[in-house]
């Protein structure tokens, strides 16, 4: 009995001596295909809630090892610019384009294949919420 306790306690020490495989990178170029807009106003009016769909080939953005950021349209036109930090659920976007603005985007689905970012803003008269998914 004494013995299956030990082979027991020695494999779960194996186990959690395992090394995770390293999670999707963010680094890459990524095709949006979606946009999402939410509005919800602080006074009696409906929220707006619209998705737009990007036409195929039109809309990149390419992050880079390095911590540079891009925004590509229509294939070869880069109409931004900026750098970019990312730490587990957040990616801050330091803009050098009013295009995108700086700013704080959660990351709320990354995967090989798939990329969901969400930027939530609060003003005194309503707050926003853009969603951006992304496949590469």
């Amino acid at each position: 009995m004494k013995q299956i306790i030990i082979w027991l306690l020695c494999g779960l020490v194996l186990l959690s001596c395992s090394k995770s495989s390293p999670g999707p990178a963010l680094v890459g170029t990524w095709e949006r295909m979606s946009r999402r807009t939410v509005l919800v106003y602080k006074d009696s009016r409906a929220p707006y809630d619209q998705t737009d769909v990007d036409p195929p080939g039109s809309y990149f953005w390419e992050f880079t090892p390095d911590g540079q950021f891009k925004i590509i349209n229509n294939g070869n036109n880069t109409v931004a610019t900026s750098t970019y930090t990312y730490s587990r659920e957040t990616l801050t976007l330091n803009a050098s384009s009013s295009i995108i603005g700086t700013g704080i985007y959660r990351v709320t689905e990354l995967t090989d294949h798939r990329l969901v970012l969400s930027k939530y803003q609060d003003y005194s008269d309503l707050s926003s919420e853009f969603i951006h998914t992304f496949t590469r």
